[in-house]
């Protein structure tokens, strides 16, 4: 499918783990910020689906996730609308180690 297609437009996004989560987001620099829990797929992993209708008004999402041990400590980036995402993790120093089995 080509940047320019007319099915970009109706595209959702789905935020997914294999742990259960709560999403934190925010679009144009956490603007808008709210928590979304997440419902388990029939794959088995656990998502957050966005709709083009709750991604239509903004240039930019911002998300990160909170499991049941704590918060993740990564900002995801995702620019909107330019028919491409591009997810720029910023990681923060002493990560603790996440048992995701």
């Amino acid at each position: 499918m080509s940047p320019d297609s007319e099915h970009d437009e109706a595209l959702a996004l789905a935020i997914e783990d294999r742990i259960p989560f709560t999403l934190h987001l925010g679009f144009d620099g956490w603007q808008r910020a709210q928590d979304r829990r997440t419902a388990r797929t029939s794959l088995g992993l656990w998502s957050v689906v966005l709709s083009q209708q709750q991604l239509v008004r903004a240039r930019e999402l911002k998300f990160t996730r909170r499991h049941e041990s704590g918060w993740e400590r990564i900002d995801y980036r995702i620019e909107l609308g330019s028919g491409s995402a591009d997810a720029l993790p910023e990681v923060l120093d002493d990560l603790p180690a996440r048992d995701a089995a």
